[in-house]
């Protein structure tokens, strides 16, 4: 009587059929996941822009009804009095201005209005009279919105 011999593995047809489910995986989750960092971005960007509008708004209140100027803007993240000097009581409202993800850029531009439009590479635009903060930034987020006009 003959004996077989047996080796253990898989076959060639075992391991294709794996690798073709394996893909068919693929197929169907990296498309998710290639969505969901734009939408993190978006969020960032518009958690930031929040974050900004109530320090500011925040400032107004405390300081006689007016917004910081461009050369106290700085004094978002440090210490005023109620005249927006350097002083011990009111702030920080922030520890650091936030960084837009879209630019990587935490600087501001100032201005006395809001302009119609995004311009130059700071990562917000702020408008001193009015207090309106925006993205400095062109393209639309993932539900087709102007990051300008968030």
């Amino acid at each position: 009587m003959r004996q077989h011999s047996r080796q253990n593995g898989f076959t060639l047809v075992e391991l294709t059929i794996v690798v073709v489910i394996l893909g068919i995986l693929a197929a169907i989750v990296i498309p998710r996941f290639a969505g969901a960092s734009s939408e993190a971005r978006d969020a960032v960007v518009a958690s930031n822009l929040t974050r900004l509008r109530n320090s500011l708004e925040l400032y107004r209140v405390q300081h006689h009804d007016s917004y910081p100027s461009a050369k106290k803007l700085a004094q978002l993240t440090g210490q005023t009095d109620a005249f927006g000097n350097a002083g011990t009581q009111y702030g920080p409202y922030m520890a650091e201005l936030p960084v837009n993800p879209i630019n990587d850029s935490n600087k501001v531009r100032v201005r006395n209005k809001m302009p119609n439009a995004p311009k130059g590479k700071q990562g917000w635009i702020f408008a001193t009279t009015t207090g309106e903060i925006r993205a400095n930034v062109t393209g639309v987020n993932t539900e087709g919105v102007q990051y300008f006009d968030l």
